[in-house]
């Protein structure tokens, strides 16, 4: 993430940008939420996604744990533990938590098969 962040800041703009768009292509085809947002967001904020792989099994977020980040589940499924609600590929995760403000999650998260996800701090999630 960072070796390509330190690459992307040095490129000429047009560059910057095409460079982006070809590195985070599957991301941006697979999440449907990056397919309607500005080229810009996606452009500025693509790049500081941290990608994660998961292995099955894994409890991704907790209950009653600080909400320091939202993941995009890439590729795998992830399932809420409070209700089997089950979140396939393009699907955004512990969002909500971070949107209403909250000093803890209100659900907890499992993988259900090995996920690769696109992790979104807080504090950059905040400065949108």
């Amino acid at each position: 993430k960072e070796e390509v962040e330190e690459i992307v800041q040095i490129l000429p703009a047009n560059l910057k940008s095409q460079m982006i768009l070809i590195l985070y292509r599957e991301p941006i085809k697979a999440i449907k939420i990056l397919q309607i947002k500005n080229p810009h967001f996606v452009i500025e904020y693509l790049p500081k996604l941290q990608p994660i792989i998961v292995k099955p099994s894994t409890k991704i977020m907790e209950r009653h744990t600080y909400p320091a980040d939202m993941f995009f589940v890439f590729k795998g499924s992830v399932k809420n533990m409070n209700n089997d609600k089950v979140f396939n590929e393009g699907s955004v995760i512990g969002e909500t938590d971070i949107i209403y403000n909250r000093e803890s999650r209100i659900e907890s998260f499992i993988t259900i098969k090995e996920c690769y996800l696109l992790r979104f701090d807080r504090e950059t999630f905040e400065n949108l």
